[in-house]
């Protein structure tokens, strides 16, 4: 799978592959471990994703606010930031510039995403004012896939913001 994430000062690629029970990114993985770097045009945000067969951790910085969540995954089960059992999760991070629920907002209009978990239902939604990224989470056999919902297949879209462009391909 690849993600092409372009905001309006910033390019980045994201390339995910999933292997059984692991993930690899683009940057570097290593049975299990692998980090993320993603870049705004409104600030720094650094992803440190540390994957050993079921259990991941997401560390958010931002230059101008910092996040942290903490994911939690043991064969199935996810935890962002609140809590996860079997059936629904929802998750709200406040962001010094907009506002991140699970369901999918922009400033520029509104979209919803539905992620089918293996264990249960996840709604993501970000709702950024300046800019940006949705992303789609699929829990399969303990990790986390970028995949879009709404789909049982791969599919291709392409959303754009009023201060920038994102690509989110999937395939």
């Amino acid at each position: 799978m690849e993600l092409a994430v372009s905001c309006n000062t910033d390019l980045m690629e994201l390339a995910v592959l999933r292997n059984t029970r692991l993930m690899e990114h683009v940057v570097s993985c290593d049975t299990g471990l692998m980090e993320l770097a993603l870049s705004c045009d409104t600030g720094l945000m650094e992803l440190a994703v540390s994957c050993n067969t079921d259990l991941m951790e997401l560390a958010v910085l931002r230059n101008t606010g910092l996040m942290e969540h903490v994911v939690s995954c043991d064969t199935g089960l996810m935890e962002l930031a609140v809590l996860c059992d079997t059936g629904l999760m929802e998750h709200v991070v406040s962001c010094d510039r907009g506002l991140m629920e699970l369901s999918v907002l922009c400033d520029t209009g509104l979209m919803e995403h539905v992620v089918s978990c293996d264990r249960g239902l996840m709604e993501l939604s970000v709702l950024c004012d300046t800019s940006l990224m949705e992303l789609a989470v699929l829990c399969d056999t303990g990790l986390m896939e970028h995949i879009k919902p709404c789909s049982t297949v791969l599919m291709e879209q392409v959303v754009s913001c009023d201060t920038g462009l994102m690509e989110h391909k999937v395939q």
